[in-house]
């Protein structure tokens, strides 16, 4: 029994219990922590890398684009949002979370919204020589 509570203990503090992703195209890219120190493009990012082998930075915020109509604010008190800015492009949002793991989940509830076209966080990925 001991054993077994020091393993979920365990699974927890590295993050195997949860499964962290973030929507990209309507698909999953599912996204492993990593230690090191973030990139300065995202201020006070985390580094990920995903599924397919991509190392990336997520920040505390994240986008948002609603379908035509839609009000924002509702939202941002639903799921404790701030809002940042309103971009020039149609209805969609920069808004920011409490945390980069705030940023994900919101983003990812957001994205299963139907009245959200999109939801995703605001990654910066390392570029990669080809």
């Amino acid at each position: 029994m001991k054993r077994g509570w020091m393993f979920f203990l365990f699974a927890a503090m590295t993050g195997w219990c949860g499964n962290l992703y973030y929507y990209n195209h309507g698909e999953k890219i599912f996204l492993t922590p990593q230690k090191g120190v973030a990139a300065r493009s995202v201020d006070g990012g985390q580094r990920f890398r995903t599924d397919r082998g991509q190392e990336v930075t997520i920040g505390k915020r994240l986008f948002v684009k609603l379908k035509k109509g839609v009000e924002i604010d509702p939202l941002l008190r639903r799921y404790g949002l701030k809002l940042i800015k309103k971009m020039n492009i149609g209805d969609l949002y920069l808004l920011e979370a409490d945390s980069t793991q705030g940023a994900i989940e919101s983003a990812d509830a957001l994205h299963e919204l139907p009245e959200v076209i999109f939801a995703q966080p605001d990654i910066a990925k390392k570029r990669q020589l080809r």
